[in-house]
């Protein structure tokens, strides 16, 4: 998809994001490595995410949405 999305409007964006971001998103996702060392807290069953996670992964899901509703907002 980001393939076709690049070459709709001749750029390489698309690609770019999802070369910088695919293997992170994808761990923290689907049961990654990630995922399942940030459930743990030393002993316990606890969320163990740092600051600096918190906000990547913030950046990165705006970044996410505000791509989708550019869509609409360059046609409305």
């Amino acid at each position: 998809m980001a393939e076709a999305l690049d070459d709709r409007y001749g750029a390489n964006f698309y690609r770019d994001l999802k070369t910088r971001t695919w293997d992170i998103l994808n761990s923290l996702t689907h049961t990654g490595m990630l995922q399942l060392a940030q459930r743990f807290t030393k002993h316990e069953i606890k969320s163990s995410y740092t600051a600096g996670q918190i906000f990547e992964i913030t950046c990165i899901a705006t970044t996410c949405l505000l791509l989708l509703i550019s869509g609409w907002w360059v046609s409305a």
